[in-house]
């Protein structure tokens, strides 16, 4: 959606999304025929003149159905491969052990002069509805507030925080 705000030419849009650019020429060249995108105006130079792009409209709706797969499928592969990634090198193993609630507890082991990059935290929860909104919510606030601050300097991080309703469930909760 950043043709939405303003016109931009292919090669503007591609340094602002740190795509190829002969790969994020192919993706326009699809939307434009889509008609999501018009050529807003075109800019003179010598040689060839360059085209800048707009969206047609600054909100679209895509169809579930119209989707090649769950949109978030190649990023949730590409968070897997590097925490699984990022444990291989820094771990020496794990401890496995009962908390104080009998819940079982999982504790990495860091192998020797190497510390994980990565991060992962779980937990299985028995929520009221209301709870869970409140988490989900609280959650998204935190990302965004850590959005927010982005530094240009620093490295990037892909964060995932997500949940789902177990519709059968037998066994230890984390908070029960």
């Amino acid at each position: 959606m950043m043709f939405a705000p303003e016109a931009l030419s292919v090669s503007e849009a591609a340094a602002r999304s740190n795509f190829e650019l002969k790969r994020f020429h192919y993706h326009v060249g699809r939307l434009f025929k889509a008609g999501l995108l018009k050529v807003d105006s075109v800019r003179t130079r010598a040689g060839r003149a360059i085209k800048l792009y707009r969206t047609v409209a600054p909100a679209f709706y895509v169809p579930s159905e119209a989707l090649p797969k769950p949109s978030t499928d190649e990023i949730a592969k590409e968070l897997r491969e590097l925490l699984q990634a990022d444990e291989a090198q820094a771990s020496a193993g794990i401890l496995v052990s009962l908390g104080a609630n009998m819940e079982p507890k999982v504790e990495f082991i860091s192998a020797e002069g190497h510390k994980r990059n990565g991060f992962e935290l779980w937990r299985i929860l028995r929520l009221k509805r209301i709870d869970y909104e409140r988490l989900r919510s609280e959650l998204d606030a935190v990302l965004s507030r850590y959005q927010d601050c982005s530094d240009k300097e620093g490295n990037v991080y892909l964060m995932h925080a997500g949940g789902a309703l177990r519709e059968r469930y037998e066994g230890v909760v984390d908070n029960a």
